[in-house]
């Protein structure tokens, strides 16, 4: 009996011995890789300066820290699972459908899958080091996958198909999320998200905005086209430029008009700055001839000026870039006037009160002259 146990053990220790020796951290440096795919094998060799038929090895490929691959035709990444120490990876606008051979790749930072056939994200759910990753314009419908990928800073989902993003409650980290183009209805997920910075939730069904109204938004990107919506009302009024008091420094609001309501008094001066900035901080110049009331436009300090605005309703002005689509808009400052007694006198007043003023001091000369004309009599 001892003679067959052993046998058996004897038996799997050889069937372990011989497993362990084909999987890819225990192949020979030399060992030559299978990387089907003729355009990401040319891909790797030009990031490691190899020529371009050289036949990989599990050297070079460990030696592989970055790849960038874009618009390279590539199919299959079948071969990648070498690239053990890979921290950047660039894949977008291929032809990618199969991502399971990044599944061990836990080195990976960046992952930029984005414009590829991709429906299944599941091999990135152990890749806990990505803090960017980039799977837009792909056919994919469930991002659980991320909901453990602690150390992400940006995540672009834009136009998928995927209508819940609950799961991705646990990401506090996120500065930049790119939603757009979803069937995406509830973002009550976002009040988590305290640092984020940039958000894109164009082209969604979102019907309330309120979870993003107390976020330290400086780029935001958000359509009006599902109407009728809760609460957006809030948005049109630039409520969300004024966030936590630091403005938005670029708004895409996809030719809606945005308004702002002053109160000023009447007769006076009102000076803004113009809200509307490109997405480095370079202000975008209202459109020439859009200012209205004869307002005009000072590039020095970024601020639109009108003057003398009795009985006036509302000014605007117009900006778009013929380079960039998507910063066009109108602004609209819809004006109310303050009283004399909150705000000073205005001119009409002033007027009314220096005649008032005048007669008096008429009057009271008229009175003074007739009592002496009378004593001297």
């Amino acid at each position: 009996m001892l003679t067959n146990t052993f046998r058996k053990l004897s038996v799997f220790l050889l069937i372990s011995l011989i497993l362990l020796a084909l999987t890819p951290s225990a192949l020979a440096d030399d060992t030559l890789v299978n990387v089907p795919d003729a355009n990401l094998k040319k891909a790797i060799n030009t990031q490691l300066n190899l020529d371009a038929n050289h036949s990989l090895t599990v050297s070079d490929m460990a030696n592989l820290t970055s790849l960038v691959a874009q618009s390279a035709e590539i199919s299959n990444l079948t071969g990648l699972e070498y690239a053990v120490n890979l921290q950047s990876l660039y894949l977008n606008k291929n032809e990618i459908s199969d991502i399971s051979a990044l599944a061990n790749l836990t080195n990976l930072s960046v992952l930029d899958l984005g414009g590829n056939n991709i429906s299944n994200i599941s091999a990135v759910s152990g890749l806990t080091k990505l803090e960017y990753l980039y799977v837009n314009d792909n056919k994919i419908s469930n991002v659980s996958p991320a909901e453990n990928l602690l150390n992400l800073k940006e995540l672009y989902i834009n136009n998928n198909s995927v209508s819940n993003i609950s799961v991705l409650y646990n990401l506090t980290n996120m500065e930049a999320l790119s939603i757009a183009k979803n069937p995406i209805f509830d973002v009550s997920v976002l009040k988590n998200m305290g640092g984020m910075t940039t958000l894109d939730i164009s082209d969604t069904v979102v019907q309330d905005a309120r979870p993003i109204y107390d976020l330290n938004l400086k780029i935001l990107s958000i359509s009006f086209d599902q109407k009728p919506v809760v609460n957006m009302s809030e948005i049109e009024t630039l409520d969300l430029l004024f966030i936590s008091d630091d403005p938005v420094y670029y708004i895409d609001l996809e030719d809606d008009v945005i308004t702002f309501t002053k109160t000023i008094p009447a007769g006076s001066v009102l000076s803004v700055d113009n809200p509307a900035f490109y997405p480095d901080g370079h202000p975008i110049p209202p459109k020439n001839g859009s200012i209205s009331n004869g307002g005009t436009y000072n590039a020095a300090t970024n601020t639109i000026t009108w003057e003398s605005l009795d009985s006036v309703s509302s000014v605007k002005f117009s900006f778009d870039n013929e380079y960039e689509p998507g910063f066009s808009g109108s602004v609209v400052y819809e004006l109310s006037f303050s009283s004399a007694e909150s705000s000073g006198l205005s001119t009409t007043t002033w007027v009314l009160v220096i005649v008032a003023i005048v007669l008096i001091i008429l009057i009271a000369g008229g009175v003074y002259l007739y009592s002496s004309k009378k004593k001297n009599q």
